[in-house]
């Protein structure tokens, strides 16, 4: 059964990038009366937006925000969180190469490894 903080990750998402509060008050909509576990908040709320903001070049603050979170939740010590960041950002960064090109110089060495595991 996963954690507590399993089920908590989207509060962590909407507090460090508060430009992601309208999509992760959408998210819990469509899980009310749930909450939405990490996997979900990962595929529906930050890989829609770092899709945006890397296609858009949002820039260097934004984006050093968004992966210095997801550098975090790649190290947590759950490793459901970890699992989270694996299926819903990493294997979707490393699914288009001209995005994982952008998101490179943004990504700390945890997420690195991890995308270096998948071969």
């Amino acid at each position: 059964m996963p954690s507590l903080e399993y089920y908590q990750m989207g509060e962590m998402v909407a507090s460090t990038l508060p430009e992601l509060a309208e999509q992760m008050d959408r998210c819990l909509a469509e899980w009310d009366p749930e909450l939405p576990g990490a996997v979900n908040v990962a595929d529906e709320v930050l890989t829609a937006a770092l899709e945006a903001w890397l296609d858009l070049r949002a820039g260097d603050e934004l984006l050093g925000r968004a992966f210095r979170l997801i550098e975090t939740l790649a190290s947590h010590a759950d490793p459901d969180i970890r699992d989270a960041i694996q299926v819903g950002v990493v294997n979707w960064l490393a699914g288009d190469p001209d995005r994982l090109q952008k998101a490179k110089p943004f990504m700390g060495a945890r997420t690195a490894e991890m995308l270096d595991a998948l071969g």
